[in-house]
């Protein structure tokens, strides 16, 4: 999907491509003769269009292994290659464990500086705390400087113990039944209904 404000500054630049094209005297509504000349857009610089301010995400990949499978209180460690985009300022990871697992050790946050799109090992140390499929949470931050900055998250997926039991066991927690007899998951809500 293409963003507004491009979609904008298209239309605009094809408007002007069609009047040149017509590159001809005419009349408005009240008789004034107006002149149509073609018009140069040779000279127009694409670097200097304003860029949308969309979603941006931080120019930073990981790449790793997959974790093995960890028995319930044994401790892993995963080593990342992080690699950024960026020329100068900062890189700042951060990494936290969801429920069930613990993420420590003084890597758990790291800054790195970035320069010409470096590479970086970053190891994370972590300890499973309970039976199920967990994840290790991560935010990148990209900080050039004053009041730039970029992100990006990436998730690291650990199996521990006996993993697919526990999967089934919270999936089959989630199911209530239904009047009719069918299994479905309620969820509770919230409902605003803001006035026009």
């Amino acid at each position: 999907m293409m963003p507004q404000n491009s979609i904008a500054q298209l239309f605009g630049l094809a408007s002007c491509v069609a009047l040149a094209a017509c590159n001809h005297a005419s009349e408005d509504a009240n008789g004034t003769q107006i002149e149509v000349v073609e018009a140069d857009v040779t000279d127009v610089d694409a670097n200097k269009i304003e860029r949308p301010h969309g979603k941006q995400s931080a120019s930073v990949t990981f790449t790793h292994d997959p974790v093995k499978t960890l028995a319930v209180g044994e401790s892993g460690a995963v080593q990342i290659e992080v690699s950024e985009g960026y020329a100068s300022g900062a890189l700042v990871l951060q990494a936290k464990g969801d429920d069930g697992l613990t993420v420590y050790g003084a890597q758990a946050t790291s800054r790195l500086d970035m320069a010409d799109g470096q590479t970086h090992n970053w190891r994370i140390d972590f300890q499973a705390d309970t039976d199920g499929v967990h994840y290790i949470n991560i935010l990148a931050t990209a900080d050039m400087g004053g009041a730039l900055f970029e992100t990006r998250a990436h998730t690291i997926r650990v199996n521990v113990g006996e993993w697919e039991a526990a999967q089934a066991q919270a999936k089959s927690a989630r199911m209530q039944p239904l009047d009719n007899g069918e299994l479905a998951v309620i969820m509770e809500a919230e409902e605003t209904i803001n006035p026009e």
